[in-house]
């Protein structure tokens, strides 16, 4: 483990050379840190180092990714994390496997809930549906 754990050090400091260091005018990562690359593939084979900029890893937060559209019911699916249009597409599939006896019983409740979340997400949602 005490190899494991200088190996994780020298990489880590690696890294804060990396990026403090972009011209490579260290002779710090010349001398000690220039094979650290073939080391970790030795140990990691499949595995690639990367080295990010503090700007890199802000930006890569600060974008959205792509919103996963439900197979089923999700409870960690709710309006303070997650999109309206999505909270619909998952509070539908909630709905859908409802016994049909269930779903009578919601469906003015949910009727409500979903025209005033619909508005929100710009979403054309019209109960009932026209024949």
């Amino acid at each position: 483990t005490e190899c494991r754990l200088g190996l994780q050090y020298a990489l880590r400091e690696m890294r804060v050379l990396k990026i403090t260091d972009p011209m490579h005018r260290c002779t710090m990562g010349h001398k000690y840190y220039r094979h650290m690359t073939e080391i970790y593939k030795q140990v990691k084979p499949n595995g690639q180092l990367k080295v990010r900029t503090p700007q890199q890893l802000n930006q890569s937060l600060a974008e959205p990714t792509l919103e996963v559209v439900p197979q089923r019911f999700v409870p960690e699916i709710n309006m303070t994390t997650c999109s309206t249009g999505l909270v619909l597409k998952n509070w539908a599939n909630a709905v859908g496997n409802l016994s049909q006896a269930s779903q009578d019983e919601l469906t003015v409740k949910l009727t409500k809930l979903f025209s005033k979340f619909a508005e929100e997400a710009n979403i054309n949602w019209i109960y009932p549906p026209p024949p």
